[in-house]
């Protein structure tokens, strides 16, 4: 039986929709990112064109399709 908590897989699109974890990662509001690789149960690193970091999975949701701004 698998321990991990979350549904991303690696390729997912993703965005941190609350404001106080956008700013503790220090990423702009609009910022969009793709799952590189899943650390563990509960962390995933994630990238855009510019940087790479790693996060619980709780501050990330997926992007919708057709909910791009």
């Amino acid at each position: 039986m698998s321990s991990q908590k979350h549904n991303f897989k690696v390729g997912d699109d993703v965005y941190i929709p609350d404001l106080f974890a956008r700013h503790k990662f220090r990423v702009p509001d609009d910022g969009q990112y793709v799952v590189d690789k899943l650390i563990d149960d509960e962390r995933l690193q994630v990238s855009d064109e510019d940087h790479s970091f790693v996060g619980h999975y709780s501050h990330f949701a997926v992007v919708c399709a057709g909910n791009n701004s």
